[in-house]
């Protein structure tokens, strides 16, 4: 039951995560309210978020990924927990655990090799709020 209630948080924090900030790097800025849009430019000025700042092409691919294939399986996998059926889904909670894996290598390459931090704790701040 307790490894239930911490996947079952993290597949539901995901959700407007993904949706709220996640999804000002692919869709159009008129979608999001400007406080929204405040705060995601507040935490890349304070973590150093270039990934988000900047949205290079490979990174709007992941984001697009993560919109399409996860967001959808979000739902999926908290109404599963929910109603304690998950174990009929194993094999989609698998693949989702390896798409994100893959998802993840560029991402934290670039964070961890970047130039671009101001100090090596803000770069290790930024991996934690990366990693799932």
């Amino acid at each position: 039951a307790g490894l239930r209630a911490i996947y079952l948080m993290y597949f539901l924090s995901h959700i407007p995560a993904t949706i709220f900030i996640d999804g000002q790097a692919v869709l159009p800025s008129s979608l999001f309210p400007k406080a929204l849009k405040d705060l995601l430019n507040w935490h890349v000025r304070v973590n150093g978020d270039f990934l988000m700042g900047t949205k290079p092409l490979w990174f709007r691919a992941v984001v697009w990924a993560e919109i399409l294939l996860q967001l959808p399986f979000f739902f999926i996998a908290s109404a599963a927990l929910l109603n304690s059926t998950e174990d009929s889904l194993r094999i989609y909670f698998v693949a989702y655990g390896a798409h994100v894996a893959t998802t993840m290598i560029p991402i934290l390459g670039s964070l961890i090799f970047s130039g671009s931090f101001k100090s090596e704790m803000q770069r290790w701040k930024l991996v934690s709020i990366y990693s799932p």
